[in-house]
């Protein structure tokens, strides 16, 4: 939605330890990533490991836009990551669908908990807060994103405009640059 160097430069995290994802099958994280990155499983032990090794690291985050979205709040539920920033987040996916959309071959598999994260999230981790950012008049986006509104630790921030690009009219209005303040997690859980 933004290139990714203009994004970290305005949201300021290009200054923090970083691990960034990309999953070229489009297959919601549950594909192949790498030669060594088959799947879900393997990607989250992976994650894992890099929380394990940088332990010294005082917050985890996840964030996300669009499919990556629905990856961050995947990935920062079973992490235990302190926020997850999603940015037009799909939360129920139908797999038929995306497999045709994407191409994706008939052995893609979606397990049933990661279909629906509204089913995922109503158990929370104890730890997460949930941002989920889309714009108000994007029906498709809002409708995603406020069936998640009742899951512990999920707050909405609805934006004005009617675009899936949601980070694009952050940018404009000039909110892109505040989001992710050096200490989010008191900020997040002041407001809880």
């Amino acid at each position: 939605m933004m290139n990714p160097l203009s994004f970290l430069c305005k949201t300021g995290l290009w200054g923090r330890n970083l691990v960034m994802l990309r999953d070229p099958s489009c297959g919601l994280y549950h594909g192949r990533l790498a030669e060594d990155l088959r799947g879900f499983a393997s990607i989250l032990a992976r994650l894992r490991e890099y929380r394990r090794q940088y332990e010294w690291c005082r917050e985890v985050h996840c964030a996300g836009t669009s499919a990556g979205a629905h990856a961050a709040i995947l990935f920062g539920h079973y992490l235990e990551a302190d926020v997850v920033t999603a940015f037009a987040p799909p939360s129920l996916i139908d797999v038929d669908a995306m497999r045709a959309k994407r191409s994706l071959p008939a052995s893609w598999t979606l397990p049933e908990e990661h279909r629906d994260l509204a089913r995922l999230l109503a158990t929370w981790n104890g730890r997460t807060a949930y941002r989920l950012f889309y714009c108000r008049s994007c029906l498709a986006d809002k409708e995603q994103a406020e069936r998640l509104a009742h899951c512990p630790g999920v707050s909405l921030h609805p934006q004005e405009g009617h675009q899936h690009n949601v980070v694009e009219v952050l940018d404009k209005n000039g909110k892109l640059g505040g989001l992710f303040p050096p200490s989010i997690v008191e900020e997040v859980r002041l407001v809880r």
